[in-house]
């Protein structure tokens, strides 16, 4: 897992291409997208979406497995929880098959690390990287970019 602010970590980043493409699309352009899904360069999705935020108990951890997501808000805040997915956790739903998603239970919000998600800051989280998104902050109303990446771009 990475947090970060966009312009600071790319001023300093040149490690993976993908990565960097990511990060660019998200810093240049991805603020004037329209809402919906766009296909990005070698696989790399990335979808703009309204939400309202959600007291954290009504959240569920999720995780994939063949794609990395980089979670960035556009416009208002939210909490984002964290944690290696543990060796206790009980998948609840599996969707990996059509959106590469898994739910689990028995994982505490104790356990994680609450990371804030602010315009210009982003999370890059890896398969085995539980996460608890879109938890209120004070902020109801947000706007935010999920890029996808295969976790083969990555070199992982």
């Amino acid at each position: 897992m990475i947090y970060s602010d966009i312009r600071h970590f790319r001023s300093g980043f040149s490690g993976c291409r993908a990565l960097r493409q990511a990060l660019d699309f998200l810093a240049e352009k991805a603020f004037a997208l329209p809402d919906g899904k766009h296909d990005l360069a070698d696989g790399m999705v990335i979808q703009i979406r309204r939400y309202n935020t959600e007291p954290t108990a009504a959240r569920r951890y999720e995780t994939h497995i063949n794609m990395a997501d980089i979670q960035c808000v556009l416009e208002g805040r939210e909490i984002l929880y964290t944690q290696p997915l543990s060796k206790g956790a009980e998948t609840t739903e599996d969707h990996l098959a059509d959106r590469d998603l898994r739910f689990h239970d028995r994982l505490s919000d104790a356990d994680g690390m609450p990371l804030t998600l602010l315009p210009g800051l982003f999370a890059l989280l890896l398969p085995g990287d539980a996460h608890k998104p879109e938890c209120y902050d004070g902020i109801k109303n947000c706007r935010k970019a999920i890029v996808k990446i295969p976790v083969g771009l990555l070199g992982l």
